[in-house]
């Protein structure tokens, strides 16, 4: 198989799979099929020794490859990602009608408004439902195409700014419909079974390879989708190590993580303290892991756009094409732990992948990652870790295949490589 046909068929194979996943829900279901078919046992109890994977909450997931040696003695190699994305979030009562049904919305995290306008949209979330006097937890896509649409050009003038409250309400018919009504019939059930809902307007179209040769792609949540897959890849193409190998892919990075389902929660230590119980009983085994465990945050890092030069630090700003890079921050906005630095450095050199390092312009503030909260929470050191990308937080972003297919490659190598070992490096 030549290069451009493998590189073609990683892209789209990755395309679809963010494609299937248009809320952290339906990507939690969907990572839980991919894993079954790669002969993971789904683990709904107590952590097995095998290979694994669970749902830790309902937009949380985690998957495990043992290490051939112990816990208390290897430690884990942890990668780590999320599976929300920015978009609109569709409101308690959000019906309203002037001449068209309209959907009173919100903004999850910091989207880029203008970008969710005039194209298509779908609704898609998750449920509680009560069935055969239980509450159970459904997730849903609305068959209905929505859209934002615009005020026309003409009639803006250059102080007009878009809102969410009222320039952001998504249209969906110009007859009278309730949303409620239309969400019960999708999950088949009387309006009086749904008991609570959380919805969102989002991108549901497959992302596009934009050129031949393979080379750019615009699809929906890159951010942070792309890296979630590249995980997933490094995992089910790794060999098993001493070290415990182990992904786990949280919710609500992009409202600042501070949640159950997010990485500034005990969510992290509490998963290592479950796998250390797994094999013994004592709490100093625990903190013998934990000691012995560290982790990469892969999360999206702002590529270079030439058409905005004076935002950028021009000889710390990674240009497409060129390689994932390393997040510094002066700011502690990203995990930095010098000695992951360093072997990740190495891991790079070894599987000769070219990286590049990103430090945001000295006078802009710039985004931050869950790598220092998951650091900080759980004591392990850590490193942020970005494929770089335009248009971030747009309802497309931009990014080349090339930078996800060498950041594939050196999180395999971060995951299994042996010498000269972490500890080694003087």
């Amino acid at each position: 198989m030549n290069n451009q046909v493998s590189t073609l068929m990683f892209a789209e194979d990755m395309l679809k799979f963010i494609e299937q996943c248009p809320t952290p829900y339906h990507a939690v279901e969907t990572l839980a099929s991919l894993f079954l078919e790669e002969g993971f046992v789904e683990a709904k109890g107590a952590f097995p020794l095998a290979p694994f994977f669970t749902r830790r909450s309902p937009g949380v997931f985690l998957a495990v490859r043992p290490g051939k040696k112990s816990l208390s003695v290897s430690g884990v190699r942890w990668l780590l990602a999320h599976l929300d994305s920015p978009c609109l979030r569709i409101k308690e009562h959000p019906d309203g009608y002037e001449g068209l049904s309209r959907l009173r919305v919100s903004a999850y995290g910091g989207l880029n408004k203008e970008s969710f306008q005039n194209i298509p949209l779908k609704i898609a979330g998750q449920a509680m439902v009560l069935e055969d006097g239980m509450l159970r937890r459904k997730s849903f896509l609305l068959v209905d195409t929505v859209v934002i649409p615009s005020l026309a050009t003409h009639l803006r003038n250059e102080k007009d700014e878009v809102t969410v409250q009222e320039g952001m309400q998504v249209v969906w018919s110009s007859k009278k419909k309730r949303f409620i009504a239309s969400v019960c019939d999708a999950l088949s059930i009387r309006e009086e079974e749904l008991w609570a809902l959380e919805a969102y307007a989002v991108v549901c179209d497959q992302g596009t390879v934009m050129s031949s040769p393979v080379d750019l792609i615009l699809s929906p949540r890159l951010d942070d989708l792309s890296m979630v897959y590249v995980a997933m890849q490094a995992l089910f193409h790794s060999e098993q190590a001493d070290e415990t190998q182990a992904l786990m892919f949280f919710n609500q990075e992009e409202v600042g993580s501070l949640s159950r389902e997010g990485a500034f929660s005990p969510l992290l230590s509490h998963t290592l303290e479950q796998m250390v119980l797994a094999q013994d009983k004592s709490r100093e085994a625990y903190h013998r892991a934990m000691e012995r465990s560290h982790l990469v945050s892969l999360d999206l890092a702002h590529g270079y756009h030439p058409g905005y030069a004076e935002k950028y630090d021009p000889d710390s700003t990674p240009r497409l094409g060129k390689g994932p890079a390393l997040k510094l921050s002066s700011q502690g906005k990203y995990a930095m732990d010098l000695e992951q630095r360093a072997f990740l450095t190495y891991c790079a050199q070894q599987v000769g992948i070219p990286i590049q390092s990103y430090e945001v312009h000295s006078d802009i503030r710039g985004g931050a990652t869950m790598g220092p909260m998951a650091s900080a929470y759980s004591l392990m050191p850590a490193v942020d870790i970005g494929v770089p990308i335009l248009a971030m937080h747009a309802a497309r972003e931009l990014g080349c295949v090339d930078d996800f297919i060498f950041c594939e490659r050196w999180m395999r190598a971060y995951l299994q490589e042996q010498t000269p070992g972490r500890t080694n490096i003087e």
